[in-house]
């Protein structure tokens, strides 16, 4: 159950899932307690600022009738290859412990998108919607700080998102104890003002070794040395082994293995002989390459850097694209050129995000762009329909991006969408209806979006919730 999985340790290192979830607590009586079930939504909950303590107390906030609503929804989404997965059923306890890196997806993308749909349009003093904002503003924090650039009005605003969470917090979940991490988080403004944003300071790669550690069998003897000081030598004394206990040992040696096996492993001059255990160790050895670890070590590759994973084929070159060229409309071409044919590619990568055309990767075609003529909309999403480069006097320009953007709301509808209170965290509805083609360079493709089918009662054409996934603009989406 939810409830189980949030009482675990590991959700101690990630503060924003202590209320994303569920508030359950323990029995008041000290010499028994109840076990943990899941009933229903609002089941046994207290009033709001309610300070009587009843005899038994157990709050849920992601219960019987939300938690289906949840999956329902992670059924639907489109994600790009490289953002991790959480667990299909999240909840149901049949998953094991969460890492962090799906905690961070389920929290900032799967419950934002199912929370806000169900509570957003709530009164204002509805106890639902108040524990929304509360929760938008925790993730509203996380996102700020996630960040691959800072700045100080980003700091700013990451501490008064942080300290109403704390302040909101309290009011609505009254026998909720704050964390020595509540009382940390307050610090991470001055780290940030300090040291810069926190991918390239913080110990995400330790504690992913810290998870390698746990799967080498040990025999538990923590600072017990096998070797005698009587039977030591001289020699012996100044070797690091000397002084180190049996688990020590042992994980240093194997951990010092596993690493000599993957190098060994990878490498062209092993005998033909090896080749199927290359394959063999290859796979058991391989991590996923989507998530936190992998996208933050992206975050130093070169701006311009991307890379072609496709073979670029030679088609005729659109005569509405011409026509963008003719009149200078296609980054810093001369208008003067009149190419006839252009380069396609079906995908390409850049930064460690894969981008391809919607018959490639339905995922990875889904973005959020920037209009050069539309100053008066802070951002577009569509997919992308067509990659490629311009061949002109022995220099490939490029690449560029055909996208076939969706239709924003009109001024009566968007009133109906509850996302818009929350732009910056939780993106916007737009209309699951498509205007003519656009170019883009690939600077003013800002990120990609989690795709999501939305049916609203009170918006007459189906829509499309557009999530952005951005780790380094946020001035896109808002004034931060």
């Amino acid at each position: 159950m939810l409830g189980e999985e949030i009482a675990g340790d590991d959700l101690e290192s990630m503060s924003f899932a202590s209320t994303a979830t569920t508030e359950i607590s323990a029995a008041t009586d000290d010499r028994t307690q109840d076990n943990i079930r899941l009933p229903e939504d609002g089941e046994d909950t207290l009033p709001l600022g309610s300070q009587k303590r009843p005899i038994r107390k157990e709050r849920v906030v992601l219960g019987q009738k939300t938690l289906p609503e949840v999956w329902a929804d992670m059924s639907k989404i489109t994600l790009p290859s490289w953002i991790g997965r959480a667990p299909p059923k999240l909840g149901d306890g049949r998953h094991g412990k969460l890492s962090a890196d799906q905690w961070r997806t389920a929290c900032t993308v799967n419950l934002v998108i199912t929370l806000v749909r169900l509570w957003g349009l709530k009164p204002s003093n509805d106890r639902q919607y108040l524990m929304l904002v509360n929760f938008m503003d925790l993730v509203t924090a996380c996102k700020l700080a996630m960040m691959r650039k800072t700045t100080p009005k980003r700091v700013e605003e990451f501490q008064r998102h942080m300290r109403r969470y704390l302040k909101t917090m309290k009011v609505l979940y009254v026998y909720s104890a704050l964390t020595p991490n509540h009382h940390l988080s307050l610090h991470l403004p001055r780290l940030f003002e300090n040291f810069g944003p926190p991918h390239a300071w913080a110990c995400f790669v330790f504690e992913r070794c810290l998870r390698w550690l746990k799967f080498i069998k040990t025999s538990n003897k923590f600072g017990e040395s096998s070797i005698s000081l009587g039977r030591c030598c001289a020699a012996s004394l100044t070797s690091p082994r000397a002084w180190l206990g049996e688990l020590e040992q042992t994980l240093l040696t194997r951990f010092c293995m596993s690493q000599d096996i993957r190098i060994l492993t990878q490498t062209a001059n092993l005998p033909p002989i090896l080749s199927h255990l290359q394959r063999a160790f290859s796979k058991a050895l391989e991590s996923d390459s989507r998530g936190t670890f992998w996208n933050d070590l992206w975050a130093f590759a070169p701006e311009e850097q991307f890379t072609v994973l496709s073979k670029s084929k030679e088609a005729p070159l659109p005569v509405w694209i011409r026509e963008k060229l003719t009149k200078g409309l296609l980054g810093s071409i001369a208008a003067k050129y009149y190419p006839s044919v252009c380069l396609t590619l079906e995908s390409l990568t850049f930064r460690g995000m894969q981008f391809s055309i919607a018959t490639n990767s339905l995922g990875n075609s889904y973005v959020v762009f920037k209009r050069k003529s539309g100053n008066d909309e802070p951002w577009s999403a569509g997919s992308i329909q067509m990659i490629f480069h311009l061949p002109i006097e022995e220099t490939t320009h490029g690449p560029f991006f055909v996208i076939k953007p969706y239709l924003p709301l009109n001024t009566a509808d968007a009133k109906f969408d509850p996302y818009r209170k929350f732009l910056f965290a939780a993106g916007q509805l737009v209309y699951d209806e498509c205007g003519d083609l656009w170019v883009c360079t690939l600077g003013e493709v800002l990120c990609h979006f989690a795709h999501t089918p939305y049916k609203s009662p009170d918006i007459p054409k189906q829509c499309i919730h557009v999530l952005p996934l951005d780790r380094v603009r946020a001035s896109f989406l808002s004034d931060i």
